[in-house]
């Protein structure tokens, strides 16, 4: 079973950990979106730099994935949708 637990004065707030699981460390719910995002093929992301969303652009781009920033929520989602329809490919965007 996974739960959620809050752990305070931690840079992410929210860690799932596993119970039962003997030898399985706990993880950063922002990294285990960029672990999940990255095994599930998704090599490129586009968004916003900024604290809203940094522990997951951080996670993404630690487990290999290339972002490109934009300065607006537009362009993001513009330049994911270009990238996805001109490769053929999952479009990600990251945005506040």
């Amino acid at each position: 079973m996974v739960r959620e637990r809050r752990v305070a004065g931690e840079a992410e707030a929210i860690m799932i950990e596993e119970e039962g699981a003997p030898g399985r460390s706990r993880m950063p719910v922002s990294e285990a979106i960029g672990r999940t995002l990255v095994d599930r093929g998704v090599e490129t992301f586009f968004g916003l730099v900024g604290s809203g969303n940094f522990a997951v652009t951080n996670a993404l781009h630690a487990a290999g994935a290339a972002f490109y920033s934009s300065r607006h929520e537009g362009g993001a989602v513009a330049m994911a949708d270009g990238y996805a329809r001109a490769c053929g490919k999952v479009g990600v965007a990251s945005v506040h």
